[in-house]
């Protein structure tokens, strides 16, 4: 007796930290809404970036943890309404203070100035963050423009000015002084008037003392700062433009001379100026002046450029976007001698625009770190590395067209068949009468060393091999034209063109072997279709497929005797067909005629030849990748690309480029419809590309040959993005053993390339964050969808099961690799899938909408059904299938013939529920309520569902609606998840109804009081509507359990406790809130082996975030059965009434052993009399 009284004290200390009013906050992921503005450290190692979504939030990053952990976590993010973050430099000294700057926006009012200390914490997560004083500079107008001080390392107390413009036009130095540890005071050192209009964007150079203006008035002032802080003055030293046109953005680049270079961007015009600097006397006359076409970086709307510091990579760094509703942008790289645009780096959906209060710092972030080169732009961080372009060798008039490298060789085939070896630019071979009169189609290295030789096709059908000194080897003539050909283990040649003398030009492919110094015709044959053979390529396996201008087609292995595999009408048009010889992904880029080229993935499934996109009319019309004429296309060993391409642009002019990146094929395993393009960068070469070869000894260094006859050299990195946040994180998560899993919605890769922001479609994938530090172990990609994503875990907690769009997911854990993907399909009538609940690992029950024989007047009426899906191997059947439906009449029923029936359209409510042992189901819809004015007018009900023994038939057991059953409208629904009659229904009350379905007798007079129900009113706290809940049983380590409940919304979460056994006595033990919009999602877990703590994990739209609660502090006297604070005889008459009783999950049952007995009774009497 006294051990069981010692395990009663120790569970009561265990349970005595619960009292604060914020969980113990360990790690929180996601930013929520796409990097606007961004700013970092002088050291780089800490990160502000600011997102906009209608309230703007800007969060603190380390920018190791970013790179060590993805997606990394921030380490504080700001209240709504905070813009354009900024550093300032370490002041008065190397390891001074240093500060970070905000604006706050109030009421379309932005003249606050915020300023922050910011401290440096542990490498660990629980490093410090920024402290939580702060000082805050009311200017006299709304700030348009400001920029810190930096670069001031002589003069470091020059670090604490932040220069400040104003929609009146004034310039404004402020400085940040610290007059009392804890106290920041922000004063203005000097004001004067700068602009006849509002000011645009500020600009400072360190060596001059000089700071730069610029204004909507057209003209660019500079200003030389003279005096020291207390006693500083501005003075207007130099003027330049001509006021014609809006100069928006002014910056400072370095040429190759290391001449000091003054930037200017103006609105309309579009236009990127270079001045000599000139020691802060720049001269009036322009080094250079570039016209930037919005076209090329997919821009139709107003157009906005802002300067950036291009520096870290020696060049011009310009961002370009769009204000139109698809806010399209890139990041243009100039060549700071000529101003010739080199580079791009296009964001998929850049989310760069600001308002006219958000100030101009949206301008391209690159710093140095560690030793390297980073890029912050609206997607995430992400390191780069690009040397300067180049030409190799002089123009020739006729086109190049084939260019391969190895060795420290290149050799580049020209239209008119010359063949040239260049090392370096130097030419060291050459050989112009072997193909005199045909276009060099291909060139192929084999062998190494000095031994290696090239191999040459042209387009006559001539073969020919060649050692270093370009003498030849070996000669085949196949006497028939030649548009494509391949080459397999340095030994075999595929070929395709144009049979010889056929008028309607029949395709024509031959196999070629070549032993080193002899070719042999092995064989020939015919691919499918009667139009042209154009391209050709090798598969993995060794068989080929075989592309002509209307037919694709795959040919055995059997190189003496090919034989058709398969074969596929495509969309007519030319094209080029290549192999990743990694992933065996085929990649098709088909131009169509009076349009514009595709870029098709495939892949091919057991049981299917081939999946992808652009086949045949139909998917052509959808594809996913507009590329110009996309006539080179080059594949890595990964999912590794580079194509080159064309685009037309109106009045005839053209852009050339070349884009390298990864495309997430992986995605093909559900959407069959759907490959996803991340390009890295591109590089603008001079003239369309017609062929790419990569550097032997450089992944990176690419050689681009063009239809002007030039060869580039350009550097293309794949450039690995450390996302800061995703556009939308989750509206639903759970907790697997091993990590947090979660879906989610990044931003439409597709924009960019001219199709638009995917008419709201997301990215889709599913993410695994580590349960004590929050860094993503790992994701998967999902698909494409318009809804918010949502997933859910098996019971079992093996599998997760995602939605994406008509798509259900199941995902093996914690590898999340996929299992099977299953297209609902909708059978008329049914018109909708609607949501999906998990029942094993094998099991899930499918929701969907149909519509119904029920008319209301001329108006269709839509019901719900439900059917089970059944896993069998990599497949999914739904085999039943059930109307819910009582009396032959719909249950929940509204009027509508179209998709997307929704009780309640989010994805943050759970409106379907099953019990633990499944034998009961709960639905959250609406019926019809008709009024006279609205015959189509609805309530809201619950029905609860009898599962009959050994089927999926259904009885209906009861409904429950508004008034009647509970007060307000009902939002969430959840079972108890061990005790089986245990339902809880969440209101928009802010309380949370439980419902023991055994007992449970209506008393619509009073729902609160009827037989067999609890309401659980929040004292501490009004959570808001009750979107999301969770319950749990945790041990403690005298062995003791209890049960937690979590229930909340949009203004917090309410947490009660009771012993596990008395699930029905909770009490409220703790509210939280964490300053999130709305919790969607509540989970509870303990960690493996530990007892003293409870993890909380919660998230909005936003972010997810894990906390630590401790154990509650609760009076614990289980003695006191009925609750009323004191033992008596009423406890010791339901120990006596339950006597005997098994299994009855009761208050009798004290010690929770399963058995009312004596030792409860024993329990009772001891602590008769004590008051709890």
């Amino acid at each position: 007796m006294r051990h069981w009284w010692i395990i009663i004290g120790l569970f009561a200390a265990l349970l005595s930290a619960w009292g604060q009013n914020r969980p113990t906050i360990l790690w929180r992921v996601g930013h929520g809404v796409p990097i606007g503005t961004h700013a970092v450290t002088e050291s780089g190692d800490y990160l502000m970036a600011n997102g906009y979504a209608g309230l703007d939030y800007t969060s603190l990053w380390r920018t190791d943890w970013v790179l060590n952990q993805p997606p990394g976590r921030g380490l504080v993010d700001t209240s709504p309404n905070n813009y354009a973050p900024a550093f300032t430099d370490a002041c008065d000294a190397p390891n001074g203070p240093e500060y970070l700057l905000l604006t706050y926006h109030l009421a379309f009012s932005s003249r606050y100035l915020v300023v922050r200390r910011l401290v440096r914490g542990s490498s660990s997560y629980s490093g410090a963050i920024p402290s939580l004083y702060s000082g805050v500079f009311n200017a006299p107008h709304n700030i348009c423009a400001f920029t810190p001080l930096r670069g001031n390392v002589n003069s470091r107390t020059l670090n604490r000015l932040v220069a400040v413009g104003t929609e009146a036009g004034e310039l404004l130095l402020v400085s940040i002084q610290e007059p009392s540890a804890g106290t920041i005071q922000l004063v203005q050192e000097a004001r004067t008037p700068a602009h006849s209009a509002a000011l645009t964007a500020i600009a400072y150079d360190p060596s001059t003392r000089r700071i730069v203006t610029s204004g909507q008035d057209g003209l660019v002032r500079v200003w030389q700062l003279s005096g020291s802080l207390g006693s500083l003055t501005l003075s207007n030293v130099a003027n330049l433009g001509n006021g014609f046109d809006i100069v928006d953005s002014v910056g400072f680049a370095t040429n190759s001379s290391n001449q000091r270079l003054l930037i200017t961007a103006t609105k309309y015009s579009f236009r990127i100026t270079a001045y000599n600097w000139n020691n802060g006397s720049p001269t009036p006359v322009p080094v250079w002046n570039t016209y930037i076409d919005p076209r090329r970086f997919g821009g139709w709307g107003a157009t906005e450029l802002r300067v950036g510091d291009g520096s870290p990579i020696g060049m011009v760094a310009v961002s370009a976007y769009t204000m139109d509703e698809q806010a399209r942008g890139s990041i243009l790289l100039l060549n700071p001698d000529t101003g010739e645009l080199e580079y791009l780096l296009p964001a998929p959906f850049s989310w760069a625009h600001h308002l006219s209060y958000t100030m101009n710092n949206n301008s391209p972030l690159f710093f140095r770190y560690a030793g390297n080169t980073y890029c912050v732009d609206a997607l995430g961080l992400r390191p780069i590395s690009l040397s300067r372009r180049q030409q190799i060798g002089s123009p020739y008039s006729a086109a190049a067209t084939a260019v391969q490298e190895r060795g420290g060789f290149l050799a580049v085939g020209y239209a008119d068949g010359l063949i040239r070896l260049y090392r370096g630019q130097t030419v060291v071979a050459s050989n112009a009468t072997e193909h005199q009169g045909a276009r060099i189609v291909k060139l192929f290295w084999i062998g190494s060393g000095s031994a290696q030789q090239l191999i040459s096709v042209d387009s006559l059908g001539r073969l020919r091999a060649w050692n270093l000194s370009l003498t030849r080897i070996a000669q085949l003539d196949l006497n028939y034209e030649l548009e494509g050909a391949d080459i397999r283990d340095d030994r075999f040649l595929a070929v395709i063109g144009q049979a010889a003398g056929t008028s309607a030009g029949a395709p024509k492919a031959s196999i070629v072997s070549y032993d080193g110094g002899t070719f042999s015709r092995l064989s020939d044959f015919t691919p499918y279709g009667n139009a042209p053979g154009q391209s050709i390529a090798f598969d993995v396996d060794g068989s080929i497929w075989a592309k002509t201008y209307t037919h694709l087609s795959q040919w055995s292995s059997d190189y003496t005797a090919p034989t058709q595999l398969y074969a596929h009408d495509i969309e007519d048009g030319d094209g080029v067909i290549a192999v990743n010889r990694g992933t065996g992904r085929l990649v098709m880029s088909q131009f169509l005629p009076g349009q514009y080229a595709v870029l098709g993935v495939y892949r091919r499934p057991p049981g299917n030849p081939l999946i992808g996109k652009g086949l045949n009319s139909t998917d052509a019309a959808r594809s996913i990748l507009p590329v110009g004429r996309g006539n080179a296309v080059l594949l890595g060993d990964t999912d590794d690309l580079a194509v080159g391409t064309s685009f037309s642009l109106p009045g005839g002019a053209y852009y050339h480029f070349v884009a390298r990146g990864d495309f997430y094929a992986g995605n093909l395993h559900n959407d069959t419809n759907t490959v996803y393009f991340a390009y890295s960068v591109r590089v603008v070469v001079p003239d369309e590309p017609l062929s790419i070869a990569r550097d032997s000894a450089n992944g990176n260094l690419f050689y681009i040959a063009c239809a002007d006859g030039s060869v580039v050299q350009a550097t293309l990195p794949a450039l690995q993005r450390f996302p800061l946040g995703f556009e939308r994180l989750n509206w639903a998560a759970d907790v697997h053993d091993t990590g947090v899993v979660s879906q989610a919605g990044n931003l439409d890769l597709e924009s960019d390339w001219g199709t638009g922001y995917g008419n709201g479609y997301f990215f889709q994938t599913l993410n695994l964050f580590d349960l004590t530090n929050g860094s993503r172990r790992t994701f998967a990609p999902v698909g494409r969808a318009w809804n918010a994503p949502y997933v859910r875990l098996s019971p079992q907690g093996g599998v997760a099961f995602t939605q994406a769009g008509n798509t259900l997911g199941l995902w093996n854990l914690p590898a999340l690799t996929p299992l099977l993907t299953y297209t609902v399909p909708l059978t008329p009538p049914e018109t909708a899938f609607l949501n999906f609940v998990p029942l094993s690992n094998s099991q899930v029950a499918i929701l969907r909408s149909y519509t119904t024989g029920v008319q209301v007047g001329n108006n269709p009426t839509q019901g719900l059904r439900i059917s089970l899906g059944q896993v069998s191997g990599n497949t999914l059947n739904e085999t039943n299938h059930f109307d819910l439906v009582s009396n032959n009449q719909p249950v929940h029923l509204r009027c509508g013939d179209t998709a997307h029936y929704a009780p309640i359209w989010s994805w943050s409510v759970q409106y379907l529920a099953f019990n633990s042992d499944g034998t009961r189901m709960a639905v959250l819809g609406v019926r019809l309520e008709p009024q006279a004015q609205n015959p189509c007018s609805t309530i809201q009900n619950i029905s609860i569902w009898r599962r009959s023994p050994n089927s999926w038939n259904w009885t209906l057991e009861r409904t429950m609606q508004p008034s009647s059953d509970y007060i307000g409208g009902a939002v969430s629904v959840q079972f108890h998840p061990s005790v089986p009659q245990l339902f809880y229904v969440g209101t928009d009350q802010g309380k949370l109804w439980r419902y023991d379905l055994q007992q449970y007798v209506p008393n619509p007079n009073d729902p609160a009081t009827a037989q067999g129900v609890v309401v659980y009113s929040p004292s501490l706290g009004n959570p808001g509507a009750v979107t999301s809940m969770n319950i749990g049983e945790f041990r403690t380590d005298t062995g003791l359990t209890y049960t937690i409940l979590a229930f909340g919304g949009g203004n917090g979460i309410s947490v009660w406790a009771t012993s596990a056994c008395r699930a029905g006595a909770l009490r409220e033990v703790a509210f939280y809130r964490d300053g999130e919009t709305s919790y969607t999602w509540i989970r509870l877990r303990q960690p493996q082996g530990n007892f003293n703590e409870i993890n909380l994990f919660y998230g909005d739209a936003r972010h997810i975030t894990a906390a630590k609660i401790n154990a509650p502090t609760v009076s614990f006297c289980p003695e006191d059965t009925n609750g009323d604070g004191l033992v008596d005889d009423l406890d010791l008459s339901a120990v006596l009434f339950n006597f005997g009783a098994v299994n009855c999950a009761c208050p009798a049952d004290i010690n929770c052993d399963g058995i009312v007995d004596d030792a409860d009774l024993s329990l009772v009497l001891f602590a008769f009399g004590r008051q709890c």
